[in-house]
């Protein structure tokens, strides 16, 4: 029995979808803050992600805003990254006063201290520098410059490689990525930190897109199938 070309239509335009679908994958909402309660940071509810936890620091929460002024310390939230996901972590940072910076990224289980991170980083200086670092503070892997004002900065980690990935976009421009070619990071949290300087941090997000293998290898099987077909009809 020949397969009518009408059902061959039918597959294309499946499979157009399929393509379509691939490139436009949702982000799932890992973690969410806008900071629009009162009261110490630490043991705080984020509007999504389970509970922040603070090391010593002063971090409270001030209507829409966070206020900091410690010396270099993270409030945090635990997180683990799924292989085969892309993650982007994302802030609204403004310091507004002090010598240092305010920052964000990942690191492992118990943070401390941005500078001994163990995952991405990224922090804004007063007057609008901005440094990233793939680890510890040592390893910086791009600079560039905000408004000095209030900044966005991103950090989008792609665990789809082997070698992940980390790349830094101040105010949605890409400013540099990162290969870690010698082995991946051991993540465990996200965090917001501070080191000796007065600011606030505003739309603290995590959100994760999956990796779009399960559409790409329907992809593959369908094409190989209409390509069959259309042999067989052309005999």
């Amino acid at each position: 029995m020949k397969t009518k070309p009408s059902t061959l239509k039918t597959v294309a335009l499946a499979l157009g979808l399929i393509i379509a679908g691939a490139g436009t994958l949702p982000a799932a909402l890992v973690i969410s803050d806008t900071f629009t309660r009162t009261g110490d940071l630490n043991s705080s509810s984020p509007d999504v992600g389970s509970t922040w936890t603070t090391n010593g620091a002063t971090f409270t929460t001030d209507g829409s805003l966070l206020n900091i002024s410690t010396s270099y310390r993270e409030g945090y939230i635990s997180f683990t990254p799924t292989v085969g996901m892309v993650y982007t972590l994302s802030a609204d940072l403004d310091a507004t006063s002090g010598g240092d910076w305010l920052a964000i990224g990942f690191d492992g289980t118990t943070p401390s201290d941005p500078t001994s991170s163990s995952g991405a980083w990224a922090l804004l200086k007063l007057g609008g520098a901005v440094e990233a670092f793939s680890n510890n503070v040592s390893n910086q892997f791009s600079t560039g410059t905000g408004t000095g004002a209030v900044d966005n900065l991103k950090l989008t980690l792609d665990t789809t490689p082997a070698d992940w990935t980390v790349s830094l976009f101040i105010n949605n421009v890409a400013s540099g990525t990162y290969t870690y070619s010698g082995g991946n990071p051991s993540i465990g949290s996200v965090f917001v930190g501070a080191g000796n300087v007065t600011g606030t941090v505003d739309n603290f997000t995590l959100d994760a897109v999956p990796e779009p293998s399960s559409a790409v290898m329907l992809l593959g099987g369908a094409g190989m199938f209409l390509g069959l077909r259309r042999r067989k009809l052309a005999a």
